[in-house]
C-alpha cells in the first residue's frame, strides 16, 4: 500500500499518452479515432474526481521517520537513462524499525 500511494502521488513518468481507438468527448472536447492525447499524471493523480484524499499524507517521509533502510548486502543500483512505464524488478532493500 505505502509503495503504491508513493507512486501514485510521485509516479515515475510524468505523462500519460494515448492513442484513441474510438470517437469520445472529454471535457467537452470531441475527440476522434487516433488522435493522440497526453495526460499529466502528476495533476491526473491528485484529482478529486478519482481519489478522496489527493494530498494524503506523505508516505515515504513517513516510512523514512519511522524505519531504518538499507540496501541487501551485494545488492547494486543501476540507474537507467529512459523513462519505462514497465520498470525492472526494482531493489531489494532490508527494513528495520528506529
Amino acid at each position: 500500500m505505502a509503495v503504491t500511494e508513493s507512486m501514485r502521488l510521485y509516479p515515475p513518468a510524468y505523462v500519460i499518452g494515448r492513442q484513441a481507438a474510438r470517437a469520445t468527448e472529454v471535457a467537452g472536447q470531441s475527440i476522434k479515432p487516433g488522435d493522440i492525447f497526453i495526460a499529466p499524471a502528476w495533476v491526473v493523480h491528485r484529482d478529486r474526481r478519482w481519489f478522496e484524499e489527493p494530498e494524503a499524507v506523505l508516505v515515504l517521509a513517513t516510512i523514512a521517520q519511522r524505519f531504518r533502510l538499507s540496501l541487501v548486502p551485494g545488492q547494486r543500483i543501476t540507474p537507467t537513462p529512459y523513462v519505462t512505464l514497465r520498470p525492472e524488478p526494482g531493489i531489494r532493500m532490508l527494513v528495520a524499525r528506529r
